[in-house]
């Protein structure tokens, strides 16, 4: 459930999820009553980033129903595997000198 506070700020629809690695998953934002949550789209972000119930997510809402989410575990460490997806790839962010904004590149890791 997405905390009643944000209700004011949020409609349903078509939402991004913005992963660790910087990958994106489209979700249904739903709303049941006074409560939004995640449908379509989120069973999969769950899978591929392998959540347990014990785990901790930290959602930044960025605007137009776009979310960035970090995931902790449950010593309250961000989760590094988090970064590597099932898909074996794993994004790498490097600063831009010139202009100063992150970058990412995705590079197929060995596993």
């Amino acid at each position: 459930w997405i905390p009643p506070c944000f209700a004011d700020y949020l409609i349903t629809g078509r939402a991004i999820l913005r992963g660790p690695g910087g990958d994106v998953w489209n979700v249904l934002l739903k709303r049941k009553g006074c409560r939004f949550f995640f449908g379509k789209g989120w069973k999969r972000f769950a899978r591929q980033h392998r959540l347990n119930t014990a785990d901790f997510l930290m959602f930044t809402y960025d605007d137009a129903l776009e979310f960035n989410v970090l995931i902790f575990d449950s010593s309250g460490c961000e989760r590094e595997d988090a970064f590597l997806l099932e898909t074996g790839q794993m994004r790498i962010k490097m600063k831009n000198r010139t202009s100063g904004r992150m970058q990412g590149k995705v590079y197929p890791m060995r596993l």
